[in-house]
Protein backbone atom coordinates (compact mmCIF):
# COMPACT_ATOMS: atom_id res chain seq x y z
CA UNK A 1 0.00 0.00 0.00
CA UNK A 2 2.93 2.27 0.87
CA UNK A 3 4.57 1.64 -2.68
CA UNK A 4 1.05 2.37 -4.49
CA UNK A 5 1.05 5.87 -1.89
CA UNK A 6 4.49 6.95 -3.01
CA UNK A 7 3.97 6.18 -6.56
CA UNK A 8 1.00 8.67 -6.78
CA UNK A 9 2.66 11.12 -5.21
CA UNK A 10 6.13 10.92 -7.44
CA UNK A 11 3.70 11.10 -10.29
CA UNK A 12 1.67 14.03 -9.59
CA UNK A 13 4.89 16.37 -8.16
CA UNK A 14 6.88 14.89 -11.40
CA UNK A 15 4.42 16.33 -13.86
CA UNK A 16 3.57 19.27 -12.08
CA UNK A 17 7.61 20.29 -11.86
CA UNK A 18 8.06 18.92 -15.55
CA UNK A 19 5.72 20.92 -16.95
CA UNK A 20 6.84 24.23 -15.09
CA UNK A 21 10.46 23.75 -15.66
CA UNK A 22 9.78 23.01 -19.58
CA UNK A 23 7.91 26.47 -19.92
CA UNK A 24 9.89 28.30 -18.01
CA UNK A 25 13.26 26.64 -19.71
CA UNK A 26 12.00 27.71 -23.04
CA UNK A 27 10.97 31.26 -22.18
CA UNK A 28 14.08 32.49 -20.74
CA UNK A 29 16.31 30.49 -23.21
CA UNK A 30 14.05 32.29 -25.79
CA UNK A 31 14.96 36.02 -24.11
CA UNK A 32 18.33 35.32 -23.68
CA UNK A 33 19.38 34.08 -27.06
CA UNK A 34 17.94 37.22 -28.06
CA UNK A 35 19.51 39.38 -25.89
CA UNK A 36 22.82 37.81 -26.59
CA UNK A 37 22.41 38.31 -30.49
CA UNK A 38 21.39 42.20 -29.65
CA UNK A 39 24.72 42.08 -27.37
CA UNK A 40 27.02 40.68 -30.17
CA UNK A 41 25.65 43.18 -33.14
CA UNK A 42 26.70 46.18 -30.37
CA UNK A 43 29.73 44.49 -29.41
CA UNK A 44 30.72 44.09 -33.32
CA UNK A 45 29.89 47.48 -34.11
CA UNK A 46 31.45 48.99 -31.39
CA UNK A 47 34.50 46.96 -32.09
CA UNK A 48 34.31 48.52 -35.61
CA UNK A 49 34.04 52.08 -34.60
CA UNK A 50 37.24 51.64 -32.21
CA UNK A 51 39.10 50.19 -34.88
CA UNK A 52 38.65 52.14 -37.61
CA UNK A 53 39.45 55.47 -34.99
CA UNK A 54 42.12 54.23 -34.15
CA UNK A 55 43.38 53.12 -37.88
CA UNK A 56 42.35 56.50 -39.55
CA UNK A 57 44.32 58.19 -36.05
CA UNK A 58 47.61 56.30 -36.95
CA UNK A 59 47.29 56.85 -41.03
CA UNK A 60 46.37 60.28 -40.23
CA UNK A 61 50.22 60.27 -38.04
CA UNK A 62 51.91 58.57 -40.72
CA UNK A 63 51.04 60.58 -43.78
CA UNK A 64 51.58 63.89 -41.62
CA UNK A 65 55.45 62.16 -40.69
CA UNK A 66 56.28 61.35 -44.47
CA UNK A 67 55.15 65.34 -45.09
CA UNK A 68 57.63 66.15 -42.55
CA UNK A 69 60.34 63.96 -44.11
CA UNK A 70 59.61 65.22 -47.46
CA UNK A 71 59.86 69.11 -46.33
CA UNK A 72 63.48 68.22 -45.14
CA UNK A 73 66.01 70.89 -46.89
CA UNK A 74 68.12 67.31 -47.30
CA UNK A 75 65.07 65.70 -49.81
CA UNK A 76 64.91 69.00 -51.84
CA UNK A 77 68.96 68.93 -52.25
CA UNK A 78 69.57 65.38 -52.80
CA UNK A 79 66.49 65.70 -55.38
CA UNK A 80 68.26 68.83 -56.98
CA UNK A 81 71.70 66.95 -56.98
CA UNK A 82 69.93 63.76 -58.74
CA UNK A 83 68.65 65.85 -61.31
CA UNK A 84 71.99 67.78 -61.91
CA UNK A 85 74.39 64.34 -61.76
CA UNK A 86 76.40 65.22 -58.66
CA UNK A 87 74.60 62.69 -57.12
CA UNK A 88 77.37 60.65 -56.58
CA UNK A 89 79.69 62.82 -55.14
CA UNK A 90 77.26 63.72 -51.86
CA UNK A 91 75.97 60.22 -51.29
CA UNK A 92 77.64 59.44 -47.94
CA UNK A 93 77.02 62.96 -46.36
CA UNK A 94 73.29 63.08 -48.03
CA UNK A 95 73.26 59.15 -46.44
CA UNK A 96 74.02 60.34 -42.55
CA UNK A 97 71.90 63.29 -42.79
CA UNK A 98 68.91 60.95 -44.30
CA UNK A 99 69.80 58.34 -41.61
CA UNK A 100 69.57 60.80 -38.80
CA UNK A 101 65.89 62.01 -40.32
CA UNK A 102 64.34 58.38 -41.19
CA UNK A 103 65.40 57.48 -37.36
CA UNK A 104 63.75 60.21 -36.67
CA UNK A 105 60.74 58.83 -38.03
CA UNK A 106 60.70 55.31 -37.17
CA UNK A 107 61.10 56.34 -33.44
CA UNK A 108 57.74 58.38 -33.94
CA UNK A 109 55.60 55.88 -36.11
CA UNK A 110 55.40 52.40 -34.19
CA UNK A 111 54.13 50.72 -37.05
CA UNK A 112 56.69 51.66 -39.65
CA UNK A 113 59.77 49.17 -39.68
CA UNK A 114 61.54 51.31 -42.49
CA UNK A 115 61.68 53.70 -44.62
CA UNK A 116 63.44 54.88 -48.07
CA UNK A 117 64.16 57.65 -50.32
CA UNK A 118 63.93 56.07 -53.58
CA UNK A 119 65.33 58.60 -56.67
CA UNK A 120 64.64 57.65 -60.20
CA UNK A 121 68.91 58.73 -60.91
CA UNK A 122 69.19 54.89 -59.17
CA UNK A 123 70.01 56.37 -55.79
CA UNK A 124 68.38 54.86 -52.37
CA UNK A 125 68.46 56.10 -48.67
CA UNK A 126 67.85 54.02 -46.04
CA UNK A 127 68.13 53.49 -42.49
CA UNK A 128 69.37 50.07 -43.07
CA UNK A 129 71.69 50.75 -45.56
CA UNK A 130 74.94 49.32 -44.73
CA UNK A 131 76.63 51.04 -47.81
CA UNK A 132 75.40 50.90 -51.48
CA UNK A 133 73.68 47.47 -51.36
CA UNK A 134 70.50 48.83 -52.87
CA UNK A 135 69.60 50.62 -56.04
CA UNK A 136 66.47 51.75 -57.47
CA UNK A 137 66.20 48.59 -59.44
CA UNK A 138 65.17 46.83 -56.65
CA UNK A 139 62.01 48.82 -56.28
CA UNK A 140 60.74 48.97 -59.25
CA UNK A 141 57.26 48.25 -58.21
CA UNK A 142 57.16 51.16 -55.86
CA UNK A 143 58.35 53.44 -58.84
CA UNK A 144 55.72 53.35 -60.59
CA UNK A 145 53.08 54.09 -58.41
CA UNK A 146 51.75 57.81 -59.37
CA UNK A 147 49.54 58.20 -56.49
CA UNK A 148 49.65 57.58 -52.86
CA UNK A 149 49.73 53.71 -52.55
CA UNK A 150 49.23 50.56 -50.89
CA UNK A 151 50.98 47.40 -51.78
CA UNK A 152 50.59 43.92 -51.39
CA UNK A 153 52.57 42.64 -48.03
CA UNK A 154 55.67 40.96 -49.15
CA UNK A 155 59.11 40.11 -48.09
CA UNK A 156 61.72 43.22 -46.91
CA UNK A 157 64.74 43.57 -49.29
CA UNK A 158 66.73 45.33 -46.62
CA UNK A 159 68.85 43.53 -44.16
CA UNK A 160 67.36 43.97 -40.91
CA UNK A 161 63.63 42.89 -41.21
CA UNK A 162 61.10 40.85 -38.76
CA UNK A 163 59.28 39.15 -42.02
CA UNK A 164 56.64 40.71 -44.21
CA UNK A 165 56.24 44.04 -44.85
CA UNK A 166 53.27 46.31 -46.03
CA UNK A 167 54.99 49.03 -48.91
CA UNK A 168 53.01 52.25 -48.47
CA UNK A 169 53.98 53.97 -51.63
CA UNK A 170 54.49 58.47 -51.68
CA UNK A 171 55.11 59.89 -55.11
CA UNK A 172 56.66 63.26 -53.91
CA UNK A 173 54.63 65.30 -56.64
CA UNK A 174 51.45 64.12 -54.78
CA UNK A 175 53.02 65.31 -51.26
CA UNK A 176 52.45 69.08 -50.96
CA UNK A 177 55.11 70.04 -48.72
CA UNK A 178 57.66 68.96 -51.31
CA UNK A 179 56.02 71.66 -53.68
CA UNK A 180 60.31 71.06 -55.70
CA UNK A 181 58.76 68.02 -56.97
CA UNK A 182 55.33 68.95 -57.47
CA UNK A 183 54.26 68.33 -61.45
CA UNK A 184 57.97 67.39 -62.06
CA UNK A 185 59.06 64.06 -63.98
CA UNK A 186 60.74 62.25 -63.36
CA UNK A 187 59.81 61.85 -59.65
CA UNK A 188 61.18 60.87 -56.30
CA UNK A 189 59.22 58.47 -53.91
CA UNK A 190 59.28 57.44 -50.38
CA UNK A 191 58.35 54.51 -49.67
CA UNK A 192 57.34 53.54 -45.45
CA UNK A 193 57.47 49.74 -44.66
CA UNK A 194 54.59 48.93 -42.39
CA UNK A 195 55.67 45.35 -40.27
CA UNK A 196 52.53 42.80 -41.28
CA UNK A 197 52.99 41.19 -37.55
CA UNK A 198 52.59 44.27 -35.66
CA UNK A 199 49.36 45.26 -38.12
CA UNK A 200 47.87 42.26 -37.19
CA UNK A 201 48.46 42.20 -33.49
CA UNK A 202 47.19 45.35 -33.54
CA UNK A 203 43.88 44.29 -35.32
CA UNK A 204 43.48 41.01 -33.00
CA UNK A 205 43.51 43.87 -29.97
CA UNK A 206 40.49 45.26 -31.25
CA UNK A 207 38.96 42.17 -32.06
CA UNK A 208 36.85 41.17 -28.71
CA UNK A 209 34.74 38.66 -30.57
CA UNK A 210 35.75 34.81 -30.33
CA UNK A 211 36.12 33.27 -33.12
CA UNK A 212 36.28 35.68 -35.25
CA UNK A 213 38.25 37.15 -38.07
CA UNK A 214 39.41 40.62 -38.62
CA UNK A 215 41.77 41.74 -41.31
CA UNK A 216 42.61 45.13 -43.74
CA UNK A 217 42.01 44.77 -46.99
CA UNK A 218 43.05 46.94 -50.22
CA UNK A 219 41.59 49.13 -52.59
CA UNK A 220 40.27 45.63 -54.48
CA UNK A 221 39.14 44.08 -51.89
CA UNK A 222 41.85 41.34 -51.02
CA UNK A 223 43.02 40.30 -47.63
CA UNK A 224 46.46 42.45 -46.37
CA UNK A 225 46.59 41.52 -43.03
CA UNK A 226 45.41 38.02 -43.01
CA UNK A 227 47.37 35.53 -42.97
CA UNK A 228 47.54 33.14 -46.17
CA UNK A 229 47.12 29.86 -44.57
CA UNK A 230 44.30 30.94 -42.34
CA UNK A 231 41.02 28.48 -43.65
CA UNK A 232 38.74 31.25 -44.62
CA UNK A 233 41.38 32.65 -47.13
CA UNK A 234 40.87 30.92 -50.38
CA UNK A 235 36.91 31.98 -49.96
CA UNK A 236 37.92 35.48 -49.19
CA UNK A 237 39.97 36.38 -51.83
CA UNK A 238 37.05 35.59 -54.16
CA UNK A 239 36.29 37.56 -56.97
CA UNK A 240 32.61 38.11 -55.50
CA UNK A 241 33.13 38.60 -52.24
CA UNK A 242 35.70 40.76 -53.02
CA UNK A 243 33.29 42.85 -55.24
CA UNK A 244 30.84 43.11 -52.06
CA UNK A 245 33.78 44.51 -49.94
CA UNK A 246 34.65 47.15 -51.99
CA UNK A 247 30.42 48.32 -52.55
CA UNK A 248 29.91 48.45 -48.58
CA UNK A 249 29.72 52.27 -49.15
CA UNK A 250 30.35 53.93 -45.26
CA UNK A 251 29.12 50.19 -43.23
CA UNK A 252 28.18 47.31 -44.85
CA UNK A 253 26.73 44.24 -42.93
CA UNK A 254 25.57 40.97 -44.57
CA UNK A 255 25.01 37.46 -44.16
CA UNK A 256 27.02 35.00 -46.50
CA UNK A 257 27.89 31.17 -46.88
CA UNK A 258 31.02 30.21 -46.78
CA UNK A 259 32.69 26.55 -47.12
CA UNK A 260 28.80 25.36 -46.15
CA UNK A 261 29.28 28.01 -42.81
CA UNK A 262 26.73 30.75 -42.05
CA UNK A 263 28.86 33.86 -41.41
CA UNK A 264 28.11 37.83 -40.72
CA UNK A 265 30.10 39.98 -42.67
CA UNK A 266 31.33 43.74 -41.26
CA UNK A 267 33.13 46.11 -43.70
CA UNK A 268 33.74 49.82 -44.25
CA UNK A 269 36.08 51.99 -45.88
CA UNK A 270 39.00 53.39 -43.32
CA UNK A 271 39.22 57.16 -43.92
CA UNK A 272 42.32 58.54 -45.08
CA UNK A 273 43.62 55.47 -47.17
CA UNK A 274 42.46 52.94 -50.07
CA UNK A 275 41.72 50.06 -47.31
CA UNK A 276 39.21 48.44 -46.14
CA UNK A 277 38.14 46.74 -42.79
CA UNK A 278 36.62 43.79 -42.36
CA UNK A 279 35.55 41.20 -39.60
CA UNK A 280 34.30 37.90 -40.31
CA UNK A 281 31.95 36.54 -37.60
CA UNK A 282 30.96 32.54 -37.88
CA UNK A 283 27.33 32.48 -36.82
CA UNK A 284 28.27 29.10 -35.44
CA UNK A 285 29.51 31.08 -32.54
CA UNK A 286 25.82 32.67 -32.20
CA UNK A 287 24.54 29.00 -32.50
CA UNK A 288 26.71 27.47 -30.04
CA UNK A 289 25.92 30.28 -27.52
CA UNK A 290 22.42 29.64 -28.06
CA UNK A 291 23.01 26.04 -27.43
CA UNK A 292 24.54 26.26 -24.73
CA UNK A 293 21.82 28.79 -23.07
CA UNK A 294 19.21 26.10 -23.93
CA UNK A 295 21.34 23.19 -22.40
CA UNK A 296 21.33 25.38 -19.20
CA UNK A 297 18.16 25.67 -19.05
CA UNK A 298 17.39 21.92 -20.04
CA UNK A 299 20.05 21.12 -16.93
CA UNK A 300 18.09 23.56 -14.67
CA UNK A 301 14.70 22.03 -15.57
CA UNK A 302 16.19 18.42 -15.04
CA UNK A 303 17.62 19.40 -11.83
CA UNK A 304 14.51 20.83 -10.86
CA UNK A 305 13.12 17.58 -11.42
CA UNK A 306 15.73 15.89 -10.15
CA UNK A 307 14.80 17.22 -6.46
CA UNK A 308 10.93 17.04 -6.98
CA UNK A 309 11.46 13.16 -7.49
CA UNK A 310 13.96 13.33 -4.70
CA UNK A 311 11.12 14.91 -2.46
CA UNK A 312 8.82 12.71 -3.65
CA UNK A 313 10.95 9.63 -2.63
CA UNK A 314 11.77 10.94 0.48
CA UNK A 315 8.10 11.44 1.87
CA UNK A 316 7.69 8.06 0.76
CA UNK A 317 10.77 6.48 1.96
CA UNK A 318 9.68 7.58 5.81
CA UNK A 319 8.69 4.16 6.80
CA UNK A 320 10.23 1.75 4.15
CA UNK A 321 13.71 2.99 4.25
CA UNK A 322 14.30 2.79 8.63
CA UNK A 323 12.78 -1.34 7.24
CA UNK A 324 15.35 -1.55 4.88
CA UNK A 325 18.04 -0.35 7.06
CA UNK A 326 17.02 -2.92 10.00
CA UNK A 327 17.06 -5.56 7.29
CA UNK A 328 20.98 -4.68 6.59
CA UNK A 329 20.78 -4.94 10.28
CA UNK A 330 20.08 -8.67 10.23
CA UNK A 331 21.87 -9.26 6.60
CA UNK A 332 25.33 -7.92 8.46
CA UNK A 333 24.68 -10.07 11.81
CA UNK A 334 23.84 -13.30 9.45
CA UNK A 335 27.59 -13.01 7.80
CA UNK A 336 29.29 -12.50 11.53
CA UNK A 337 29.07 -8.91 11.70
CA UNK A 338 27.78 -7.67 15.10
CA UNK A 339 29.54 -4.34 15.40
CA UNK A 340 26.54 -2.94 14.21
CA UNK A 341 24.62 0.63 15.70
CA UNK A 342 21.47 2.13 15.56
CA UNK A 343 20.32 3.16 12.28
CA UNK A 344 17.08 4.86 13.04
CA UNK A 345 16.71 8.44 13.72
CA UNK A 346 13.01 8.74 15.44
CA UNK A 347 11.66 7.67 18.51
CA UNK A 348 8.87 5.27 17.68
CA UNK A 349 7.99 1.49 17.24
CA UNK A 350 10.97 1.06 14.89
CA UNK A 351 13.33 2.42 17.07
CA UNK A 352 12.65 -0.06 19.78
CA UNK A 353 12.96 -2.46 16.99
CA UNK A 354 16.09 -1.47 16.51
CA UNK A 355 17.60 -1.02 20.14
CA UNK A 356 16.54 -4.36 20.25
CA UNK A 357 18.46 -6.45 17.36
CA UNK A 358 21.42 -3.95 18.72
CA UNK A 359 21.34 -5.39 21.68
CA UNK A 360 21.12 -9.08 20.60
CA UNK A 361 24.11 -8.14 18.11
CA UNK A 362 26.23 -7.21 21.16
CA UNK A 363 25.35 -10.17 23.61
CA UNK A 364 26.14 -12.74 20.17
CA UNK A 365 29.23 -11.04 20.08
CA UNK A 366 29.93 -11.06 23.68
CA UNK A 367 29.59 -14.50 23.82
CA UNK A 368 31.96 -15.36 20.89
CA UNK A 369 34.88 -13.15 22.74
CA UNK A 370 33.88 -15.43 25.74
CA UNK A 371 33.98 -18.93 23.82
CA UNK A 372 37.23 -17.98 21.77
CA UNK A 373 39.06 -16.71 25.24
CA UNK A 374 38.52 -20.26 26.36
CA UNK A 375 39.59 -21.53 23.66
CA UNK A 376 42.60 -19.92 23.44
CA UNK A 377 43.53 -20.37 27.04
CA UNK A 378 42.72 -24.24 26.46
CA UNK A 379 45.14 -24.34 23.59
CA UNK A 380 48.01 -22.27 25.62
CA UNK A 381 47.33 -24.93 28.66
CA UNK A 382 47.86 -27.47 26.19
CA UNK A 383 50.76 -26.47 24.50
CA UNK A 384 52.59 -25.80 28.19
CA UNK A 385 51.73 -29.25 29.69
CA UNK A 386 53.26 -30.76 26.17
CA UNK A 387 56.50 -28.47 26.65
CA UNK A 388 56.68 -29.57 30.00
CA UNK A 389 56.74 -32.86 29.15
CA UNK A 390 60.57 -33.07 28.74
CA UNK A 391 61.96 -36.41 30.27
CA UNK A 392 63.04 -35.26 33.97
CA UNK A 393 65.52 -38.30 33.80
CA UNK A 394 67.76 -36.26 31.58
CA UNK A 395 68.08 -33.54 34.30
CA UNK A 396 68.76 -35.74 37.12
CA UNK A 397 71.00 -38.15 35.34
CA UNK A 398 72.75 -34.69 34.24
CA UNK A 399 73.05 -33.73 37.66
CA UNK A 400 74.07 -36.63 38.61
CA UNK A 401 76.88 -36.99 36.32
CA UNK A 402 78.14 -33.82 37.45
CA UNK A 403 78.04 -35.34 41.02
CA UNK A 404 80.58 -38.18 40.28
CA UNK A 405 82.61 -36.15 38.01
CA UNK A 406 83.73 -33.45 41.23
CA UNK A 407 84.12 -36.47 43.31
CA UNK A 408 86.61 -38.22 40.97
CA UNK A 409 88.35 -34.79 40.42
CA UNK A 410 87.47 -34.36 37.21
CA UNK A 411 86.48 -30.56 37.75
CA UNK A 412 86.76 -29.20 33.88
CA UNK A 413 84.65 -31.96 32.68
CA UNK A 414 82.21 -31.00 35.41
CA UNK A 415 82.73 -26.73 34.93
CA UNK A 416 81.88 -28.12 31.34
CA UNK A 417 78.79 -29.76 32.41
CA UNK A 418 77.59 -27.05 34.20
CA UNK A 419 78.33 -24.38 31.76
CA UNK A 420 76.37 -26.50 29.15
CA UNK A 421 73.35 -27.32 30.95
CA UNK A 422 72.91 -23.42 32.57
CA UNK A 423 72.54 -22.44 28.60
CA UNK A 424 70.79 -25.37 27.94
CA UNK A 425 68.08 -24.43 31.08
CA UNK A 426 68.66 -20.35 30.32
CA UNK A 427 67.61 -20.80 26.54
CA UNK A 428 64.71 -23.39 27.66
CA UNK A 429 63.31 -21.10 29.70
CA UNK A 430 63.63 -18.24 27.11
CA UNK A 431 61.64 -15.30 29.49
CA UNK A 432 58.54 -16.98 29.94
CA UNK A 433 58.41 -16.61 26.19
CA UNK A 434 57.04 -19.79 24.39
CA UNK A 435 58.46 -18.38 20.36
CA UNK A 436 62.39 -18.43 19.73
CA UNK A 437 64.22 -17.12 17.43
CA UNK A 438 65.71 -19.80 14.85
CA UNK A 439 69.57 -18.98 15.95
CA UNK A 440 68.10 -19.97 19.47
CA UNK A 441 66.69 -23.14 19.20
CA UNK A 442 69.98 -24.54 17.17
CA UNK A 443 71.84 -23.28 20.36
CA UNK A 444 69.58 -25.04 22.54
CA UNK A 445 69.69 -27.78 20.59
CA UNK A 446 73.54 -27.44 20.02
CA UNK A 447 73.97 -27.19 24.31
CA UNK A 448 72.06 -30.57 24.45
CA UNK A 449 74.42 -32.32 22.53
CA UNK A 450 77.40 -31.24 24.60
CA UNK A 451 76.02 -32.12 28.02
CA UNK A 452 74.91 -35.47 26.22
CA UNK A 453 79.09 -36.01 24.84
CA UNK A 454 80.07 -34.87 28.15
CA UNK A 455 77.71 -37.55 29.64
CA UNK A 456 78.90 -40.12 27.78
CA UNK A 457 82.04 -39.27 26.52
CA UNK A 458 81.02 -39.64 22.99
CA UNK A 459 81.77 -37.06 20.00
CA UNK A 460 78.75 -36.50 18.59
CA UNK A 461 79.15 -33.51 15.76
CA UNK A 462 76.19 -30.95 15.96
CA UNK A 463 76.36 -28.78 12.90
CA UNK A 464 73.58 -26.30 11.01
CA UNK A 465 73.11 -23.68 8.47
CA UNK A 466 70.67 -20.56 8.77
CA UNK A 467 69.85 -18.70 5.37
CA UNK A 468 70.12 -15.30 6.01
CA UNK A 469 66.65 -13.70 5.71
CA UNK A 470 65.31 -17.00 8.61
CA UNK A 471 67.45 -15.28 11.27
CA UNK A 472 64.59 -13.76 12.94
CA UNK A 473 61.91 -16.67 11.76
CA UNK A 474 60.49 -17.63 15.26
CA UNK A 475 59.95 -21.28 16.43
CA UNK A 476 58.55 -23.17 19.46
CA UNK A 477 61.22 -22.84 21.89
CA UNK A 478 63.24 -26.54 22.61
CA UNK A 479 61.31 -27.89 19.19
CA UNK A 480 64.40 -29.80 18.07
CA UNK A 481 65.70 -30.81 21.25
CA UNK A 482 63.80 -33.88 21.00
CA UNK A 483 65.00 -34.66 17.51
CA UNK A 484 68.24 -34.83 18.39
CA UNK A 485 68.18 -36.74 21.61
CA UNK A 486 65.98 -39.96 19.40
CA UNK A 487 69.33 -39.33 16.99
CA UNK A 488 71.55 -40.38 19.86
CA UNK A 489 69.75 -42.38 21.61
CA UNK A 490 68.59 -44.64 18.87
CA UNK A 491 71.16 -43.54 15.82
CA UNK A 492 74.13 -43.88 17.54
CA UNK A 493 73.69 -46.67 20.14
CA UNK A 494 73.05 -43.91 23.46
CA UNK A 495 75.39 -44.51 25.85
CA UNK A 496 77.04 -47.36 24.55
CA UNK A 497 77.40 -45.56 21.51
CA UNK A 498 77.55 -47.71 18.04
CA UNK A 499 80.84 -48.79 16.61
CA UNK A 500 79.38 -49.06 13.12
CA UNK A 501 79.22 -45.29 13.04
CA UNK A 502 82.49 -43.68 12.91
CA UNK A 503 81.88 -39.96 12.87
CA UNK A 504 78.39 -39.32 14.53
CA UNK A 505 76.84 -36.84 13.04
CA UNK A 506 73.36 -34.23 13.79
CA UNK A 507 73.04 -31.54 11.08
CA UNK A 508 70.53 -29.08 10.82
CA UNK A 509 69.60 -27.06 7.88
CA UNK A 510 67.65 -24.16 7.84
CA UNK A 511 66.71 -22.26 4.25
CA UNK A 512 63.67 -21.06 2.27
CA UNK A 513 62.05 -22.08 -1.23
CA UNK A 514 59.96 -19.96 -2.42
CA UNK A 515 57.35 -18.89 0.39
CA UNK A 516 58.21 -22.07 2.26
CA UNK A 517 60.76 -22.51 5.10
CA UNK A 518 62.37 -25.71 5.22
CA UNK A 519 63.51 -27.79 8.08
CA UNK A 520 65.88 -30.96 7.44
CA UNK A 521 66.95 -32.21 10.18
CA UNK A 522 69.69 -35.40 9.38
CA UNK A 523 71.68 -38.18 11.20
CA UNK A 524 74.22 -40.48 9.63
CA UNK A 525 73.66 -42.97 12.38
CA UNK A 526 71.65 -46.83 11.93
CA UNK A 527 68.53 -45.51 10.43
CA UNK A 528 64.73 -46.11 10.89
CA UNK A 529 61.81 -47.51 9.20
CA UNK A 530 59.92 -44.42 7.62
CA UNK A 531 56.33 -45.74 7.61
CA UNK A 532 56.99 -46.36 11.50
CA UNK A 533 58.40 -42.93 12.35
CA UNK A 534 55.42 -40.89 10.23
CA UNK A 535 53.05 -43.45 12.65
CA UNK A 536 55.20 -41.95 15.46
CA UNK A 537 54.90 -38.35 14.58
CA UNK A 538 50.73 -38.46 14.25
CA UNK A 539 49.69 -41.18 17.41
CA UNK A 540 50.82 -40.89 20.16
CA UNK A 541 52.98 -43.46 22.06
CA UNK A 542 55.91 -44.37 23.94
CA UNK A 543 57.98 -42.37 22.09
CA UNK A 544 56.42 -38.69 23.21
CA UNK A 545 59.23 -36.67 21.73
CA UNK A 546 58.52 -36.91 18.16
CA UNK A 547 54.47 -37.10 18.58
CA UNK A 548 54.91 -33.63 20.91
CA UNK A 549 57.20 -31.68 18.15
CA UNK A 550 54.74 -32.54 15.32
CA UNK A 551 51.85 -31.55 17.93
CA UNK A 552 53.45 -28.25 19.32
CA UNK A 553 54.33 -27.75 15.32
CA UNK A 554 50.89 -27.94 14.80
CA UNK A 555 49.50 -25.86 17.22
CA UNK A 556 51.36 -23.01 15.95
CA UNK A 557 50.93 -23.07 12.18
CA UNK A 558 48.10 -25.52 11.72
CA UNK A 559 47.42 -26.82 8.20
CA UNK A 560 49.94 -24.53 7.12
CA UNK A 561 52.84 -27.34 8.32
CA UNK A 562 53.55 -30.81 7.23
CA UNK A 563 56.36 -33.47 8.05
CA UNK A 564 58.23 -36.31 6.41
CA UNK A 565 60.83 -39.29 7.19
CA UNK A 566 63.26 -40.67 4.88
CA UNK A 567 65.93 -43.38 6.03
CA UNK A 568 69.05 -44.16 4.15
CA UNK A 569 70.93 -46.13 7.13
CA UNK A 570 74.18 -45.10 8.22
CA UNK A 571 74.46 -42.54 5.23
CA UNK A 572 71.85 -40.15 5.78
CA UNK A 573 68.17 -40.42 7.59
CA UNK A 574 66.12 -37.60 7.55
CA UNK A 575 62.80 -35.49 9.46
CA UNK A 576 62.24 -32.98 6.86
CA UNK A 577 59.50 -30.13 8.14
CA UNK A 578 57.98 -27.71 5.32
CA UNK A 579 56.06 -24.66 7.05
CA UNK A 580 53.51 -22.33 5.01
CA UNK A 581 53.39 -18.52 5.30
CA UNK A 582 51.73 -16.35 7.41
CA UNK A 583 54.45 -17.17 9.59
CA UNK A 584 54.70 -15.38 13.81
CA UNK A 585 55.75 -12.14 13.70
CA UNK A 586 59.06 -10.99 15.17
CA UNK A 587 57.40 -9.00 17.41
CA UNK A 588 56.72 -11.69 19.60
CA UNK A 589 59.67 -12.30 21.28
CA UNK A 590 60.12 -9.14 22.78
Amino acid sequence: MNRKISRKISACMIFLVLSSSVLLAWSCSHAYSTQYIRQVDTQVSAMFDTASLTLRDNIYHLYRSVSAVASNPAVRTIYCQDQTGKKDAAFLENLRVMDTLFTTFLQNTSWAENIALLCPGGQVYSTYQNGWNYTAGQFSEELEQTSIAWLRPRESVFLISSGETIPICFPLRMVSSASFCVNQSPDMTLAVYLNLNTMRSVLEQFNTVADSDIYLADSLGRPITLEEDAPLFPSLTEEAFRTRIVQCGDYSCFNTRIDGADYRVSACPVDGSSLYLVHVFPYRAVHRAVADIYATAAVAAGLTMLAAVFLSLQLASTITVPIRSLLGQVGRIRAGDYDIRMVTRYDDELRQMDIALCDMAHMISNQIDTIQKTEELRRKIQLEAITDQMNPHFLYNTLDCIYWEVLNGHSKNAADMISSLAQFLRLTLNHGHEMMELPGVLQHTGEYVNIINLRFRSRVRFVYTIAPELETFLLPKSILQPLAENSILHGFGGEQGDPTVADPRISVICRQEGDRVLLLVRDNGMGFDPAAVERLLTLPSDHVGLYNVVQRLRFVFGDRFTVTASSIPYYQNEIRFEIRPPFPAPAQTE
